[in-house]
């Protein structure tokens, strides 16, 4: 590697940082913006997930899996608000971030059951060292109860999770 690119990767650290192709990536560039509706087949979400739990171990991190789906207005919704400052920070800083497409119900079927999802967008998270769910959240800020939804009051509940 060169050195200014070195440099530069140590100094995006806790950005996430790609040293030759996707496999490599954490932080941000694990799960790029271009990703957010992937549709992946189980095989190549395990390994997503499993590239995700290193990457926390290594960058004291914690794992967020967001089940979504394009078609889900509460998805959308919160894609809106992750972008936003104070939370796309947080993300970036906090998590290692794995989408987890669930089509029209009819994609991973297995994660969904385990985590007992049941309702869009849901998200989970899990410490990579143990592999235990430290906290799971459904959030529906355009059809739920809840009503709307800042960026501020996401990224305090993400903010919360130790």
């Amino acid at each position: 590697m060169k050195p200014a690119r070195l440099i530069l990767c140590a100094s995006l650290s806790l950005l996430g940082c790609a040293r030759r192709g996707p496999s490599l990536a954490c932080g941000p560039a694990l799960e790029p913006l271009a990703e957010q509706w992937a549709e992946r087949t189980d095989a190549e979400l395990d390994a997503k997930i499993q590239r995700a739990l290193q990457c926390g171990r290594a960058r004291g991190t914690r794992v967020l899996l967001e089940f979504t789906a394009p078609w889900c207005a509460d998805c959308r919704e919160m894609g809106r608000i992750e972008a936003q400052e104070p939370t796309a920070t947080v993300l970036a800083q906090r998590f290692e971030r794995v989408r987890v497409n669930v089509k029209r119900w009819d994609a991973h079927r297995a994660l969904i059951e385990r985590h007992n999802i049941r309702a869009i967008a849901a998200y989970v998270v899990i410490d990579p060292q143990t592999g235990a769910v430290l906290a799971q959240s459904t959030r529906e800020p355009v059809t739920g109860n809840d009503g709307a939804l800042t960026s501020e009051q996401w990224a305090a509940w993400l903010r919360s999770i130790r």
